[in-house]
């Protein structure tokens, strides 16, 4: 995997509502293999997440199955066919192993966050009750609002590290450190794009839990697609040599 060829460039701050209205017109060119990959996305997740085991093996294939939907987005915007094919298509290949290492990153760096909050609960907790309070009154102290900040304040820095990493993993061949710290690196220098893509990003969600969660067949590829023109906005059209999915 290179270590290099991934320098970021900075987009205007219009791009990030672009990136979802370039996602929405490649979910409509193939509507069907994207909504197919989507149910079968989501009822993987349903069963699979019932136990410990299946959540944190799907927490370490995450990164694997977006690789595997950038390949496919990079395939469909060069005129290919989308298929099914590409929700394992992360799964083959050279590619496997450094997609499997991002989800071990992600997962531990998960396992940080939740230590950090229970760690801040906890102190809570401990000076409440040596204070002759009780746990109760953390309700309506400042312990829970410490908490959701570290929880915020972690989770960001996370995302923008995970945001582009599959893409640059899938697309570009980096190594999974060199991924995290060419994602970061991509998001801080757009922050302004990535701001308006979330915003909107939220939006859509609403409208698309409204009925019934069913606008999720739509929304899920549009966002996903989205991801994909961001890197490709961002890093730059220099990919590894496609491989075709049967």
């Amino acid at each position: 995997m290179n270590e290099t060829g991934a320098t970021p460039r900075r987009v205007a701050a219009g791009r990030g509502a672009d990136w979802l209205v370039e996602g929405f017109a490649l979910f409509r060119e193939a509507p069907l293999p994207w909504i197919g990959v989507t149910v079968i996305w989501v009822i993987a997740v349903l069963f699979i997440q019932k136990s410990a085991i299946g959540s944190l093996l799907m927490n370490l294939a995450g990164p694997v199955i977006v690789g595997g939907l950038m390949i496919g987005a990079k395939a469909q915007s060069e005129k290919q066919a989308f298929k099914l094919d590409y929700l394992w298509a992360g799964f083959s290949g050279a590619r496997l192993g450094p997609l499997l290492m991002l989800g071990v990153i992600a997962t531990l760096a998960m396992f940080a966050v939740v230590v950090a909050i229970i760690a801040v609960i906890g102190t809570g907790a401990i000076s409440a009750m040596t204070t002759g309070g009780s746990i109760e009154s953390l309700e309506t102290s400042t312990t829970l609002l410490l908490a959701l900040l570290v929880l915020m304040v972690m989770l960001v820095p996370l995302s923008m590290a995970l945001w582009f990493a599959p893409a640059l993993v899938a697309l570009r061949g980096l190594a999974p450190v060199a991924a995290v710290k060419a994602s970061f690196n991509g998001c801080m220098a757009n922050i302004m794009p990535l701001t308006v893509n979330g915003l909107l990003a939220i939006g859509i969600a609403i409208v698309a839990t409204v009925p019934v969660g069913l606008g999720w067949l739509v929304a899920l590829p549009v966002l996903i697609s989205s991801v994909y023109f961001g890197y490709r906005d961002i890093y730059g059209s220099e990919t590894l040599p496609s491989e075709p999915v049967r």
